[in-house]
């Protein structure tokens, strides 16, 4: 699936899987990326079910849609086993 075949999204989907929800502004500070860079990547996800949105005043938090939780470990898991130590 090319939407965690992507660096960005691989990274985003770990914090997401951490901290269960986040607002774009979050993840740009934490990955030093404009926020719309980041809502370009959040959008991609969310078109292929992968997260969804939901907002609380003006903000949109983002999660991992529970039906996709254990394929994103899985998929997460295998990037840690493959990724060398250093």
């Amino acid at each position: 699936m090319g939407a965690v075949g992507n660096p960005t999204r691989m990274k985003i989907l770990f914090l997401l899987r951490e901290e269960g929800r986040m607002c774009p502004c979050d993840l740009s500070d934490i990955l030093g990326m404009s926020v719309p860079a980041i809502s370009q990547h959040l959008k991609k996800m969310k078109s292929l079910d992968l997260v969804f949105a939901m907002r609380e005043a003006q903000t949109l938090y983002y999660s991992i849609h529970e039906k996709e939780k254990l394929f994103v470990n899985e998929v997460l898991s295998l990037v840690a086993k493959s990724t060398p130590t250093l």
